[in-house]
């Protein structure tokens, strides 16, 4: 496996895009527990054809899951939408901004990796953030990309520490830390570009 392909499995994996990708995102806001949101279906329908789209038209669709959103302030789903959206056409800040009041209102470990990452991509690290997830992690006693992330940004030491034993342990493999080699600033760079 090449590294353009590893990284891109962890970018799909990790991170966004907020967990999923825009195809699939889309295709679990069908199912039948959302079909009932009309204004959601509507979002996921945008969603889908961002994809196909010039940025005339990307510029158009962004505008449209904006104001879906304004029209439904807490609808996470259409929220998680939209910041997906923001970020894939490098809206870092208000992807950000929106990120942010998700996790006010629905916190899970990815997205605030995501808000750590791209806080520090904009040159605002925040140590907290990256310590927040480390937290989570261990209080659910979770070991994975998140936590693993998390770890490299702030404390490196744990992290060759965590990393060796959980090769020799073979949770992990070597092959599953290659994006690491990037570095902290190439890894930022990758994910957004």
């Amino acid at each position: 496996m090449t590294m353009k392909k590893l990284i891109g499995l962890l970018t799909i994996t990790t991170l966004f895009l907020l967990s999923l990708s825009a195809f699939s995102f889309a295709e679990r806001v069908a199912d039948d527990k959302l079909q009932k949101n009309e204004s959601t279906q509507q979002a996921a329908e945008l969603s889908r054809k961002m994809v196909l789209s010039d940025q005339a038209e990307k510029n158009n669709i962004l505008n449209q899951l904006k104001n879906l959103l304004v029209k439904n302030p807490d609808n996470n789903d259409i929220r998680k939408i939209y910041i997906n959206q923001l970020i894939a056409e490098k809206h870092y800040q208000e992807g950000l901004n929106n990120l942010e009041v998700l996790n006010q209102k629905n916190l899970t470990r990815t997205h605030l990796l995501t808000q750590c990452m791209l806080k520090e991509r904009l040159g605002n690290r925040d140590e907290n953030c990256y310590k927040k997830v480390i937290a989570l992690s261990e209080q659910a006693k979770v070991i994975d990309s998140d936590y693993m992330s998390a770890l490299f940004f702030i404390d490196k030491e744990k992290f060759e520490n965590l990393k060796a034993k959980l090769i020799k342990e073979n949770k992990f493999r070597e092959s599953d830390f290659l994006v690491f080699t990037l570095g902290k600033e190439g890894m930022l760079h990758e994910f957004y570009p």
